[in-house]
């Protein structure tokens, strides 16, 4: 994931899309599979410096 790719919102989709092809692969080859797929799940907002944007405030 870019940083422009979660500016523009582009980051559901593609961790969607993530999230579809591990789950077929592991359904089509669960023997290559150990335990759960990656958690795609997006993260909510990110600061890139949170110190000082509570400074700022």
């Amino acid at each position: 994931m870019t940083p422009g790719q979660r500016h523009h919102g582009e980051d559901n989709v593609l961790l969607k899309q993530r999230d579809d092809l591990y789950r077929m692969a592991k359904q089509a080859h669960p023997e290559h599979w150990s335990g759960r797929t990656r958690n795609w799940q997006p993260e909510g907002p990110v600061t890139l410096n949170p110190e000082q944007e509570k400074q700022a405030a």
